[in-house]
């Protein structure tokens, strides 16, 4: 992931453990807690919280069924979804 990339996630306000995860997630794709959390090298212990945390900002979607997979919304979706919020907003507080 680019420098920018990562420039943009920390503004849409993603915590260093969110942005490691979700970048580990960008390398592959679906995967179930464990395996995030080896990637991202980010502690088991908080994975699940984190997961949850990057699912209610629209970076990723749980799937159902045990073990629970995890997979990325790319970033393109969601910085663009995240433009559109923000401009909302702006014009709203403009008007």
């Amino acid at each position: 992931m680019s420098r920018e990339s990562l420039e943009a996630l920390k503004i849409l306000g993603l915590t260093d453990y969110e942005t490691r995860t979700y970048v580990a997630l960008n390398s592959i794709i679906s995967g179930t807690a464990t395996e995030i959390s080896r990637v991202s090298q980010v502690p088991r212990s908080r994975i699940y919280n984190i997961l949850k945390n990057l699912a209610k900002k629209g970076f990723l979607e749980i799937g159902k069924g045990k073990p629970l997979t995890f997979t990325v919304i790319p970033p393109h979706e969601v910085f663009e979804k995240n433009r559109n919020e923000i401009k909302k907003s702006m014009d709203r507080a403009e008007a």
